[in-house]
């Protein structure tokens, strides 16, 4: 995730072409899926749904866990995010 949202271009080219081609491919995707959207509201989408998650995964990481977790307690938290990422991605346009 850092390397998606670093500001120094270091930092996010050294993916190379490799993450231009794929990136370019799932707004292409989305974007023949989701019509409605401006290329601009797509573009702002799409970095959200790689970014909240994430944020959420690495504070969840972070915590002092204990040494045996239950696999239901695994599964909340993809089942929010799932539930989260088609909320965000089936809203209508913001119309701006």
């Amino acid at each position: 995730m850092t390397i998606l949202s670093d500001p120094a271009e270091e930092g996010r080219g050294w993916t190379g072409p490799a993450e231009d081609t794929v990136r370019e491919r799932y707004l292409a995707a989305f974007g023949r899926a989701l019509r409605d959207l401006s290329p601009v509201e797509l573009r702002f989408r799409m970095r959200e749904i790689l970014a909240v998650p994430a944020v959420d995964r690495v504070e969840v990481y972070q915590q002092h866990a204990p040494a045996c977790l239950s696999p239901v307690a695994g599964e909340a938290g993809r089942h929010w995010a799932i539930t989260f990422l088609t909320a965000a991605m089936s809203a209508p346009p913001t119309g701006t």
